[in-house]
């Protein structure tokens, strides 16, 4: 993450009203990244598919409950998703963040650099339709990163998609860990086991998945059953 000198970095990223939730599009995406880690204590990226994934609609609500305990140590993060403006203007969901800004990625700018996943095909040939609304059909799997104002990596985790854990979707590390971990750095306190480790995944996903599992395309929930990650539909 050296530091790079750019005259788009002097343009700042469009940010609509708060009063909806705000769509960020870097012109230069890692000149964006730069200026946005130099300016406080600690800033994370949390990378999703898109708010048409239901599970990463969950993921993104779990993050957004811990980030009262982020802003506590001087921090905030942004999600980014390879979707487009216009789609992100056009969905029917907001991913419940009130306000707490999306950055569009459609290159997988900071995805690549972050070294995160981008997927080219679906797992299912039923969500082809999501992918073809994407820049070359490339979306970027799961992930984050978290780092200090020095841009110094403290904590971070990429999914590498399989047909096991659907495209990228299930077992994730659990959000309320990660921020623990984060809480110990910076007060360099040792953490139990699991705050050593924020990146477990999660022990039993199977209670939400049955949750939403309706909602999923037909063909998810199969893959769903076929992998066992449920015992049988609803």
């Amino acid at each position: 993450m050296a530091e790079r000198e750019s005259a788009a970095s002097k343009v700042p990223a469009e940010r609509p009203s708060l009063k909806d939730p705000a769509i960020l599009i870097p012109r230069d995406p890692l000149d964006w990244w730069s200026g946005e880690y130099r300016s406080r204590p600690l800033t994370g990226l949390i990378f999703e598919m898109g708010d048409w994934c239901v599970l990463c609609r969950h993921d993104v609500n779990l993050w957004r409950e811990q980030l009262p305990r982020l802003e506590a140590l001087g921090g905030t993060f942004f999600i980014v998703t390879a979707q487009s403006q216009e789609a992100l203007r056009t969905s029917a969901s907001d991913w419940g963040l009130n306000g707490l800004p999306v950055v569009s990625d459609p290159d997988n700018v900071l995805a690549r650099d972050m070294g995160i996943s981008v997927c080219e095909e679906p797992v299912r040939p039923c969500i082809q339709r999501y992918f073809d609304t994407y820049k070359n059909n490339q979306v970027c799997a799961p992930g984050y990163v978290i780092v200090n104002q020095q841009g110094a990596e403290l904590s971070a985790w990429h999914q590498t998609p399989t047909v096991h854990n659907i495209g990228g979707a299930i077992d994730r590390p659990v959000p309320s860990n990660v921020i623990s971990h984060l809480e110990n750095r910076v007060a360099d306190a040792p953490g139990e086991s699991d705050v050593r480790n924020p990146n477990e995944v999660l022990d039993d996903f199977a209670p939400y998945i049955e949750q939403v599992f309706c909602e999923l395309p037909d063909c998810i929930q199969e893959l769903i059953i076929e992998e066992r990650h449920i015992a049988a539909a609803k």
